[in-house]
């Protein structure tokens, strides 16, 4: 295992040329390390606003990843630092933190702290440790189930991030409405035939309802019990999505 450069922050306007260069460098240091997996960090959440490029370094690390048949991992922020300007993260930024790296194919997550962890001592955990746990728990799961299937693409619905790419007009499944802030992460053996789709609630500070309709009926996952439910009776189903949680389907067989 080995971790790129500190991918933080390509300019005020983040042009072609730094993203070329940055490319470069992911690149040569695929080519060089030669790593079994490649981790990166990137800290959204600043103490008054959210940062502007999160997910253009999660696109480029995706890309690189994909390019190099290399799993990726996302350190995600977990603590402030009045030093550098972040506020601390809640559950909610985390769940969107881990839901979004999920979409993008990422493998694993870690989480970044200064200080002592999620340990107040050996024996006294932190509040943040019960939403950390619960969260990892879920993002093993999913990412079990999305292992053998290759990340075919990650979609944006309203309005487009940085780095990030607008769901396509062919698209395999498609959102009501299509103006609602949601990402959708496509999954599947052939580039062609998405199979499965993570849908992200992008608003963390409130949950949603979300109407996606697909080529056909689909089961849902329940990561808790690492269960599938039955088929939708139609190709449209509903997802009540809490403050940046996210939702696994998939295509019936």
């Amino acid at each position: 295992r080995a971790r790129v450069g500190y991918p933080q922050d390509f300019g005020a306007a983040a042009d072609d040329a730094s993203v070329l260069r940055y490319r470069k460098h992911l690149r040569q240091f695929v080519e060089t390390v030669r790593p079994d997996l490649i981790s990166y960090d990137h800290y959204h959440f600043l103490k008054n606003s959210d940062g502007s490029q999160y997910f253009l370094n999660l696109a480029l690390i995706r890309r690189a990843a994909l390019e190099a048949g290399k799993p990726f991992l996302n350190i995600i922020q977990t603590c402030d630092s009045p030093a550098e300007g972040w506020r601390g993260p809640g559950e909610n930024e985390l769940r969107w933190l881990t839901y979004t790296s999920l979409a993008y194919g990422a493998q694993g997550i870690a989480h970044f702290r200064y200080d002592i962890g999620l340990w107040k001592d050996p024996a006294t955990p932190l509040p943040l440790y019960w939403a950390v746990s619960r969260l990892n728990r879920d993002f093993v799961a999913v990412a079990t189930e999305l292992q053998p299937l290759t990340s075919l693409g990650a979609y944006h619905c309203g309005q487009v991030p940085q780095g990030g790419h607008a769901l396509p007009s062919e698209s395999r499944f498609v959102p009501d409405p299509p103006s609602q802030e949601l990402l959708l992460g496509y999954f599947g053996k052939s580039a062609r035939r998405p199979t499965h789709v993570v849908v992200v609630n992008l608003a963390y500070r409130k949950a949603v309802s979300a109407a996606l309709t697909g080529p056909g009926p689909m089961h849902q996952f329940h990561a808790p019990t690492r269960t599938w439910s039955a088929p939708s009776p139609t190709p449209r189903v509903t997802l009540d999505l809490p403050p940046g949680g996210g939702a696994l389907l998939r295509l019936r067989p």
